[in-house]
């Protein structure tokens, strides 16, 4: 009450120091958009996959390279409002933004068949589309498991290249492009499922999170309701990189954080980032919806 809060702290150790801070809410919540950050951003080495994050409480940004050894996926999780579409947007336009179609290809899943039709019309999409229907979702996941995965796998063999990145700076005319699929409603795609099916399915996202970094595909798999039945341990195993928004709970919290917290943020891109152990607190960059199709024109 002293503090004039308007939600509940978040209390922690300041890093290096022996020092506790409390985290509170700025009276004057500040918008921080990603659109001026690109236009004066380029990229030069394409063995990077750069995801343009957000900025910590002191206003420094924040980014995160998909290709790192330490974060080859990333498990996102987030309530209605929480800012956890908008962050998916933002991976979409930060890679596409490094990238062109001759050296990434996307994979974006959207069961809900709203949220991402803007992104249609994107060369970088296999098949040129963005999958909607949750049948077709997971088998398309199910074919990169077992027909990518091996296709790439026997490239690397042969050219013994122990990962995509040797192999693409030793063969630079026929590259490997990576693979980044995106899957905003993981509960929503295995909703069709039937018990035994989605356990076989939950080892397939198992099998493409084990192997997929040296063969250059990657998970981004967002979901809303973060039950210990949809994030299972198996789904969570090697997903080191994890990233919650506003939730309901804490029991919603530990399930993808492995702690509480999650239950504390603000909504609007208020995010908790788990990383090599070690919780960050962040404010996500905002994408305004109606400037999307206006963003990948000038990529």
């Amino acid at each position: 009450r002293q503090l004039a809060a308007t939600s509940i702290p978040i209390i922690g150790f300041l890093p290096g120091t022996n020092f506790e801070y409390l985290d509170l809410a700025r009276p004057d919540r500040q918008v921080v958009p990603l659109e001026p950050l690109l236009a004066k951003t380029k990229w030069k080495d394409l063995n990077e996959l750069p995801l343009h994050i957000g900025v910590n409480p002191a206003g420094q940004p924040t980014r995160l390279d998909l290709a790192d050894d330490k974060l080859p996926h990333i498990l996102v999780a987030g309530g209605t409002g929480s800012g956890k579409t908008i962050f998916l947007y933002a991976v979409v336009i930060s890679l596409v933004s490094a990238h062109s179609e001759k050296t990434l290809e996307l994979v974006i899943i959207d069961p809900k068949q709203t949220d991402f039709t803007v992104f249609g019309s994107l060369r970088h999409l296999r098949n040129g589309e963005v999958i909607t229907e949750a049948d077709r979702g997971v088998e398309a996941v199910r074919q990169i498991a077992e027909h990518d995965m091996q296709e790439r796998s026997d490239l690397l063999q042969k050219a013994k290249c122990r990962d995509i990145k040797t192999y693409n700076i030793a063969h630079p005319k026929k590259p490997i492009r990576p693979l980044v699929v995106v899957i905003d409603e993981y509960a929503d795609l295995v909703a069709v499922l039937g018990k035994k099916d989605k356990e076989g399915f939950e080892r397939v996202i198992s099998r493409i999170t084990a192997r997929g970094r040296n063969v250059g595909i990657h998970l981004v798999l967002a979901t809303q309701r973060p039950t210990a039945d949809i994030v299972t341990g198996n789904i969570k195993a090697n997903m080191a990189c994890r990233i919650s928004f506003s939730l309901p709970s804490s029991r919603d919290s530990q399930v993808v954080l492995d702690e509480p917290g999650a239950e504390r943020l603000l909504r609007h891109g208020d995010m908790l980032l788990l990383l090599e152990g070690k919780l960050t607190r962040l404010q996500g960059y905002y994408v305004d919806p109606a400037r999307i199709e206006a963003l990948l024109r000038k990529r």
